[in-house]
């Protein structure tokens, strides 16, 4: 059954749709793109990464189905996941559990950012094992500086804990617009006895986007740094 846009206007519109996709269990966000013919071209979804892919494809279509009474080819539906580990609120018990025995995990503690005309500081405070560390990054008051400033910070808030066989440092950082919600999206270069490895790391901006810039460095990090930091602290 397909809608004629009259219908979509009158009965139901790409807002309902989406609506109704995101009381989805693991679904964050989505986008339904509904074409002139009245017809579900896109759709969208961001997730977590707590189920399979394909559950939250055929639960779309279900809830097309039943509620709409509208079906949609599964081909349309594409799913992107992302993990949120150092968030609590969206954490599974599974990843909690591993969290707490790994021990090494960095939490947020606080980002504190001051600027002065064009120029800004940033500085990142951790936790990590009980113990506060703090990193500090400095650069261009623009949206994108900000953003890449609080990541940096991050990174040089855990240096001191990495081996000198390891080396982090930012790729990119990114501002991600996902239907109504944005997400900051970091990936890290990471150097370690002479072999290059790309992280990825995301998470919703919920008020602040230089504190998801934290959090998404941490995402992107916290799963390898237990085994980044096994060679001990650096010396000095």
């Amino acid at each position: 059954m397909a809608f004629d846009r009259a219908e979509f206007t009158d009965r139901v519109t790409e807002h309902d749709l989406e609506e109704a996709i995101r009381v989805i269990r693991g679904v964050i966000s989505t986008r339904v793109i509904v074409g002139p013919a009245g017809h579900v071209d896109e759709v969208h979804v961001l997730a977590g990464s707590s189920r399979n892919p394909k559950q939250i494809v055929r639960d779309v279509e279900s809830v097309f189905q039943t509620k709409f009474g509208l079906s949609v080819d599964h081909k349309k539906i594409s799913v992107a996941q992302t993990t949120l580990d150092d968030d609590p609120a969206v954490q599974t018990p599974a990843a909690q559990g591993q969290g707490a025995a790994a021990g090494s995990r960095a939490r947020l503690m606080r980002v504190v950012f001051a600027s002065a005309g064009a120029r800004a500081e940033a500085t990142v405070e951790l936790e990590v094992g009980g113990e506060v560390h703090a990193g500090q990054a400095s650069g261009l008051s623009s949206q994108s500086g900000r953003v890449r400033m609080v990541a940096a910070a991050t990174l040089a808030a855990l240096e001191d804990l990495l081996p000198e066989s390891v080396a982090v440092a930012v790729d990119e950082v990114a501002l991600v617009s996902m239907g109504r919600r944005v997400v900051a999206a970091v990936t890290l270069s990471v150097l370690q006895d002479g072999h290059e490895a790309i992280l990825v790391g995301s998470s919703l901006v919920r008020e602040d986007d230089r504190e998801a810039s934290a959090r998404a460095t941490l995402d992107a990090l916290n799963r390898q740094l237990p085994l980044l930091i096994a060679g001990g602290r650096r010396s000095g």
